[in-house]
């Protein structure tokens, strides 16, 4: 899986004067460079892009996380913290930044959980947003 972080031209020329890195060293911070894109300031690059609006991606997908809990609940994160929660009951809730942005009941059926997921998308920010089954 490629990982990558994107960012908008402003932020790459502030990252480079912030760090005092050039456009390769951050190239290598923001695409995960397997030789050079570990080391400590690296690492903080890709912290100061992500806190810049900057977005994580895998594979040209937005990077979200998906855990199942034990209690039947499901929670996805989105990269600018929205997180989406899928209740046993089949109450979702969609929250940004910890404020409640959306409750409904959803009655389980994959497509309403689709339009829900491509709604918290864009409370989160995202353009385009690509639900794979």
């Amino acid at each position: 899986m490629k990982r990558k972080i994107v960012v908008t031209a402003e932020v790459k020329q502030k990252l480079m004067k912030q760090f005092g890195a050039g456009e390769r060293s951050l190239f290598n911070a923001l695409t995960y460079d397997e030789r050079r894109g570990n080391s400590p300031t690296a690492k903080r690059i890709r912290e100061s892009a992500m806190k810049n609006g900057g977005v994580a991606m895998a594979d040209d997908c937005l990077d979200m996380e998906t855990i199942h809990l034990a209690d039947g609940t499901m929670r996805q994160f989105f990269p600018r913290g929205t997180v989406m929660t899928v209740f046993r009951n089949g109450v979702v809730t969609i929250e940004k930044n910890g404020r409640l942005v959306k409750k409904e009941q959803c009655p389980g059926l994959i497509d309403d959980y689709e339009e829900l997921q491509r709604l918290a998308a864009k409370v989160d920010g995202a353009e385009r947003v690509t639900v794979l089954r």
